[in-house]
Parts: structure tokens; C-alpha cells; sequence
């Protein structure tokens, strides 16, 4: 399976749940900061936990 992003913005992320193990080689776990998030979100649409997943990111008043 592919897909085409046409319009990428620049608010637009592809997040996965990070790289565990590699840190005694300098790589950091990194990934999506709201792990839970990222699987549930693979859930509700039919995916295993693992695949990475779109963010989105939202600019707004703080």
C-alpha cells in the first residue's frame, strides 16, 4: 500500500512509536509523544498498534 501526499502542510507529521534499543548507540527512543494516543488511534481504525500514524498539528492561542 502507498499514498500520494498531494498538498503537504507544514503542520503535517508521520509519527511512529519510536526506536527502543538503539540508545547505547546515541539513537534516542523518540517518536510520538503520546504513545496511548497513537495506539488507540491505530485501533479505532482497524490498524495493529505498530504502523505509523499521521499528526496533525494545531497553532492556536496558549
Amino acid at each position: 500500500m502507498s499514498i500520494n501526499v498531494i498538498h503537504p502542510g507544514l503542520a503535517t507529521a508521520v509519527q511512529d512509536l519510536g526506536r527502543k534499543g538503539y540508545f547505547h548507540l546515541g539513537i534516542p527512543v523518540s517518536g510520538a509523544m503520546d504513545r496511548f494516543a497513537c495506539r488507540c488511534a491505530n485501533w479505532l481504525v482497524g490498524n495493529d498498534e505498530t504502523p505509523p500514524y499521521w499528526k496533525r498539528f494545531l497553532w492556536g492561542r496558549n
